[in-house]
């Protein structure tokens, strides 16, 4: 896995692709326990996360380091991460106009979550993990 200074370099060239850059964006390298507690759920399968501060522009990416499968999915789990900001003002609108526990809102959360899935594997294909090579490997990158 990238040092955490090559992903956030990954981060801001990302924030230019897909019209962020007005955003600051922090990245945090945390454990599941970590997870566990970010996400307040009671397991530790998530691989990422995104706290979003819209009005301040500022959202936070913590990625589980501890996850078995953080190796083969950072990249893709970055941006699939990046990719909750533009989302974010939908989210607290749903949120606000329908109950907690309520079906529309549960229903909202898993069609934004795969409508994320489908951009962020457009987008990968456009934009693979290897068009950062001159950030992942500096020494061969020409």
């Amino acid at each position: 896995m990238p040092t955490k200074e090559q992903i956030e370099q990954i981060i801001r060239e990302l924030q230019k692709i897909l019209h962020l850059q007005d955003w600051q964006i922090t990245l945090y390298l945390v454990c599941q326990y970590e997870m566990k507690d970010i996400m307040k759920v009671d397991h530790y399968n998530h691989i990422g996360c995104c706290k979003r501060f819209p009005n301040q522009k500022e959202a936070q990416i913590s990625l589980n380091i501890d996850h078995s499968r953080i190796e083969e999915c950072w990249y893709s789990t970055v941006m699939h991460e990046m990719l909750h900001i533009h989302t974010c003002v939908l989210d607290d609108i749903v949120q606000n106009i329908t109950d907690n526990c309520g079906f529309e809102r549960k229903h909202f959360f898993y069609e934004s979550e795969t409508l994320n899935c489908s951009i962020e594997k457009i987008i990968n294909g456009i934009y693979p993990v290897s068009n950062f090579d001159h950030i992942l490997k500096p020494d061969t990158a020409k």
